[in-house]
């Protein structure tokens, strides 16, 4: 009877039921896809900030490291100036060069004219 504790069974199971070996692998393997999985969902908050003018890998990281954290800081985070500078630009449609949107001529083509700056 000594000789079967602690011995795996032919079955490879050892004498309580676990597989031989089988926890650490088993962690190993449950670590990985929370990782896989924490690395997707990091996708998240870096789309949001990316589309505010941030740092989309950057964002990504955090979003990878503390989800929940860089998820709400990522919506309530403020656009940067660049992003408010773009959204005042407007294509002028003759040339498709961006000049500001209150403009009365275009600065790169010189075309002059009461009309409409739209976004497109």
């Amino acid at each position: 009877m000594s000789q079967l504790v602690g011995q795996p069974y032919s079955h490879g199971l050892k004498r309580f039921g676990t597989p031989a070996g089988s926890t650490r692998t088993f962690c190993m393997k449950i670590l990985v896809v929370v990782l896989v999985i924490a690395a997707f969902l990091g996708i998240i908050p870096a789309g949001i900030a990316s589309n505010k003018g941030r740092s989309f890998f950057g964002w990504w990281v955090y979003g990878w490291v503390l989800l929940p954290v860089a998820l709400i800081h990522s919506l309530v985070t403020k656009p940067t100036s660049n992003v408010e500078l773009q959204s005042e630009l407007v294509e002028c449609p003759d040339c498709a060069e961006s000049v500001p949107r209150g403009a009365s001529e275009c600065k790169y083509c010189g075309k002059v004219g009461p009309y409409r700056w739209e976004y497109r």
